[in-house]
């Protein structure tokens, strides 16, 4: 069998919360985030991930793409050689279940994965009944 490396480029999305305190008009807190030349000098409240990511593209790349992307990413790290730069790709295991099958079950797990691939298209309070739906029709 053929291995390959396939370069996935996918969006990945933060909420982040700020407090500001504000004289009357709370639409000034927009006005300053807003004009911020640089997030870091706001104060940050927390942020949460939101998943799930959005896949952009994927492509298969060659051993040299790699590395020649993984210098352009990672100037930091341009020094290292390219067998430490060789441990960020992720090797699939074949023999181990899905994890999202292992997790919830092969039927929830599909569904899942539906989602994933955007089956359902955006994740709106509309169509959260039927995937909820559809969910426990699997389980």
């Amino acid at each position: 069998m053929t291995k390959k490396l396939v370069m996935l480029e996918a969006l990945s999305q933060y909420r982040m919360r700020y407090v500001f305190e504000v004289e009357d008009d709370i639409d000034h807190a927009l006005d300053e985030y807003v004009m911020q030349e640089s997030e870091a000098d706001l104060k940050e409240f927390s942020q949460l991930h939101l998943a799930p990511t959005v896949i952009m593209s994927h492509r298969e790349i060659t051993k040299e793409e790699y590395l020649k992307i993984f210098n352009e990413d990672n100037e930091y790290l341009t020094k290292w050689d390219d067998e430490k730069k060789m441990t960020f790709i992720n090797i699939l295991d074949y023999t181990k279940e899905p994890p999202l099958a292992s997790f919830y079950g092969d039927e929830v797990g599909d569904v899942l994965w539906d989602i994933a691939k955007g089956e359902y298209g955006a994740i709106t309070k509309e169509n959260l009944d039927k995937i909820i739906k559809d969910i426990n029709a699997e389980k």
